[in-house]
């Protein structure tokens, strides 16, 4: 394990500083060089575990971003097709009520009152637009009502007067 190793060469290193002392020339210069060489052995290793363990742990990275990546882009796919098909529903909703708006000023321009107008009941600018459309047909088709009353009211009028000139020629 990396713990042992770390210990041997600790102890090496130990060992390869009381084999010969530079200073004073005491002990065996070749043992120190033996020893310093088993040292080198432990650190090698021990860089060889570290390098290993930096693969792994690189390798696991690499699988975590790249599937933090496949998440990310299902999420934006996802994102894009609600945002797609909630931008057809507006366009729908906004084209149904341009018809229906556009369906009762045909109406009007073409001065037919006959037909009643539905106003929506919709709380945005096209309720809005189709509510004083709707107003508007209501408001002529009330000033004809009165206009053919008065008409009526007219015709009799003139019935009557004629009625009468007619009974005080023969008279």
């Amino acid at each position: 394990s990396c713990a042992e190793e770390v210990a041997a060469f600790s102890k090496e290193v130990d060992t390869w500083k009381s084999d010969y002392n530079v200073e004073t020339g005491e002990g065996d210069f070749n043992q120190q060089y033996q020893t310093f060489s088993a040292a080198r052995d432990h650190l090698n290793t021990l860089e060889d575990t570290v390098e290993a363990y930096s693969t792994y742990e690189s390798a696991e990275l690499a699988k975590k971003v790249n599937s933090m990546i496949w998440i990310v882009a299902v999420i934006i796919l996802l994102t894009a097709i609600l945002m797609t098909f909630i931008t057809i529903s507006i366009i729908e909703y906004i084209k149904k009520n341009m018809r229906a708006v556009d369906e009762m000023m045909s109406q009007l321009a073409e001065k037919d009152l006959s037909k009643d107008v539905v106003a929506s009941d919709t709380k945005d600018e096209f309720g809005s637009v189709s509510r004083s459309a709707s107003s508007v047909h209501e408001g002529l088709r009330s000033v004809m009502t009165v206009m053919r009353d008065s008409s009526d009211t007219l015709v009799a009028s003139c019935t009557k007067m004629d009625d009468s000139a007619t009974s005080a020629d023969e008279s």
